[in-house]
């Protein structure tokens, strides 16, 4: 009983520390959004909060995180893909990447809180994964900012969160906007993050440790169809899934 007690007041904790956070970080970042685009886009300040915030949130929570070769981040913009099995995939996310200039293709539904509404119309592109023409529209909306601001993407290739601890099928989304912005694919494997956070559980188990794998940076073959390096790409996130049920002697993810 006191181990659940103790995540049930480190999650009361979580929650309203978190939000205070919250809200002056967006009332720090809000003046930002409507700067011209060469400054909300290309400016390093705004990521650095948004990193320095995501970072603190993690650590309100009491979450510990370590990055295995994070050398494999480029200087240059990549498109950069993650598994998805929990909201703080977003967090560690932001916190990896610093203040590098970086847009998400995030989902439509998150529009529906006015202030975040905003603030992904200023500086990332929402999608409608459920209609086919509104996604690739969204595709080359968020093609021509990415190449007009030289920032990275984020996206998770799944099209929504899974928190059974399988990697599900990959949409072919990120390896088309890799071969128009002619720019690397680069994986990386979140491990850990359902169990600490599920979306059916709102608890924050604080020691469960979280772990970020950077993957080499990925190109589609000559020859190759955008089907089948999704398939690739897809195949390196399960080899690094069967490798944490190995280590551990149990699924954690």
């Amino acid at each position: 009983m006191t181990g659940v007690r103790n995540i049930v007041l480190r999650t009361l904790t979580t929650y309203l520390v978190g939000l205070v956070v919250s809200v002056l970080f967006f009332l720090v970042i809000l003046p930002i959004t409507f700067l011209p685009p060469s400054w909300r886009y290309q400016g390093r300040f705004f990521y650095r909060l948004t990193s320095w915030w995501s970072g603190l949130c993690l650590w309100i929570a009491g979450l510990s995180v370590s990055v295995v070769d994070a050398h494999n981040l480029p200087a240059a913009p990549a498109v950069i893909v993650m598994n998805h099995g929990s909201a703080l995939d977003i967090f560690l996310a932001e916190k990896l990447l610093s203040d590098a200039p970086r847009m998400w293709l995030s989902k439509d539904e998150y529009k529906k809180t006015p202030l975040l509404n905003w603030i992904l119309h200023r500086m990332h592109v929402t999608v409608d994964a459920s209609s086919p023409t509104k996604a690739a529209q969204s595709l080359k909306t968020l093609h021509k900012k990415a190449a007009d601001h030289g920032a990275h993407v984020l996206l998770f290739p799944e099209g929504g969160r899974f928190s059974d601890g399988k990697i599900h099928r990959f949409f072919k989304g990120f390896s088309l906007l890799s071969s128009l912005l002619k720019r690397s694919v680069v994986p990386v494997y979140i491990q850990n993050a359902a169990q600490a956070f599920s979306k059916e559980n709102l608890l924050v188990r604080h020691a469960v440790p979280l772990t970020l794998v950077v993957g080499a940076p990925m190109v589609r073959r000559v020859g190759e169809s955008h089907d089948d390096f999704a398939i690739r790409v897809r195949r390196w996130f399960v080899a690094k899934a069967e490798d944490t049920v190995q280590v551990l002697g149990r699924d954690v993810l």
